[in-house]
């Protein structure tokens, strides 16, 4: 018999496999903040890759990498993902989700709004991201660059 963990996933997706991707989103979005690089890279393949406004990051120590240059601009700050829309595709799937990330040190605020769109593959038993592309929404480009006076 197949375990939950050795299987392709369903199509159409049952309630496992949308808790254990709902789960991937969570365990990334806790251990980015809490600028866990191991919990980090276990969110991705071995091959996985992180394309973000600022650089794209490839495989484990490039992702470390990201998650050690980030960290001053990290702290205070808490990751939230709704909109899950996820589709199979192959043996993976391909999954959309809107993101927020707020400042918790201070009073609370919106500091960056945006889209996650991911490919997701089964490797070694678990679910992890093998590319996920950060796009910021246009109200958050718009404001960077008045920040930085362009």
């Amino acid at each position: 018999m197949t375990s939950r963990d050795d299987r392709s996933l369903s199509t159409p997706l049952t309630a496992y496999d949308r808790l254990d991707i709902l789960d991937l989103y969570a365990r990334a979005a806790r251990a980015e903040d809490a600028g866990d690089a191991e919990e980090f890279v276990a969110a991705f393949t071995e091959e996985g890759v992180l394309e973000a406004p600022h650089g794209i990051f490839r495989g484990p120590d490039e992702l470390r990498r990201y998650l050690v240059e980030s960290a001053s601009v990290r702290k205070g700050r808490r990751h939230l993902t709704a909109n899950h829309v996820v589709t199979v595709e192959g043996d993976g799937a391909r999954a959309l989700a809107d993101f927020v990330i707020l400042e918790v040190d201070d009073a609370p605020r919106v500091l960056a709004t945006g889209t996650y769109s991911d490919t997701i593959a089964r490797e070694e038993g678990a679910l992890r991201f093998s590319h996920r592309k950060v796009v910021p929404d246009p109200g958050m480009r718009k404001e960077r660059r008045r920040m930085q006076g362009t």
